[in-house]
């Protein structure tokens, strides 16, 4: 399998969207066993409605749908467009469905490879900027600390290192943490999921991340621009 690089090539942070399907970076089989869930999923399903629901391109899409057409999975059911035909499952594709649903129910966006992944959070950290001091000092302003303790914190921000508080309960741990994070500006790019050796792992969380605008054009729609998370567990 070929590799490619995920990002626009100008240089920004915008992942390029794949111009083919080795450019996704995943296995064709898996690719084909996530396409033939959505037709089964999808009682109307056409090639425009399966690229939006597994966010690839519908020249990669109508690939995949037609190959599963040759191997009798599916069948077409008419035409709506030029490449955009209308599919349905058949009683073949039914039975590998059923197979398929007992060892991965998985139906939604196309999942990005370990390797896109990694490469695109690298390339997000290297490039968020660092912290100004003052901007600390704000957003912990609400507390009162000693100025050691502040200028701890503000190594530990721009270090791109976990930071590690404890201490007994009502101390201020959640305090700074939301007040580190409220100082850190800028949103982030997440996949919606990504592939390891062949299971899916959800990254996407509707109820911790908040989406923002992408802000541009041709993106990889498999990802998408939130706001810079911070994930609270107050129990």
């Amino acid at each position: 399998m070929s590799e490619s690089n995920p990002h626009a090539s100008n240089g920004n942070l915008n992942p390029a969207s794949p111009r083919t399907l080795e450019e996704t970076q995943l296995d064709f089989g898996f690719l084909a066993d996530l396409a033939l869930k959505t037709v089964y999923a999808d009682a109307n399903c056409s090639t425009t409605r399966a690229a939006e629901k597994m966010c690839l391109p519908e020249v990669i899409t109508e690939n995949i749908l037609q190959h599963l057409y040759r191997e009798k999975l599916i069948e077409i059911r008419g035409q709506d467009g030029f490449h955009n035909h209308r599919y349905a499952i058949l009683d073949r594709g039914w039975e590998r469905v059923k197979r398929l649903l007992e060892m991965n129910g998985y139906i939604g966006p196309t999942p990005v490879s370990l390797q896109a992944y990694s490469s695109m959070i690298s390339l997000q950290e290297d490039s968020r900027e660092s912290v100004a001091p003052d901007a600390i000092t704000k957003a912990l302003s609400g507390l009162v600390l000693p100025e050691n303790t502040l200028h701890t914190i503000g190594i530990a921000v721009n270090s791109r290192r976990s930071l590690f508080m404890f201490g007994e309960s009502g101390n201020g741990k959640t305090s700074i943490a939301v007040s580190v994070n409220s100082a850190q500006s800028g949103d982030i790019w997440i996949p919606y999921a990504l592939e390891v050796d062949g299971q899916i792992i959800k990254i996407y969380d509707q109820h911790c991340h908040a989406l923002v605008e992408a802000g541009c054009a041709g993106y990889d729609k498999r990802w998408i621009k939130i706001r810079r998370p911070l994930i609270r567990n107050d129990d």
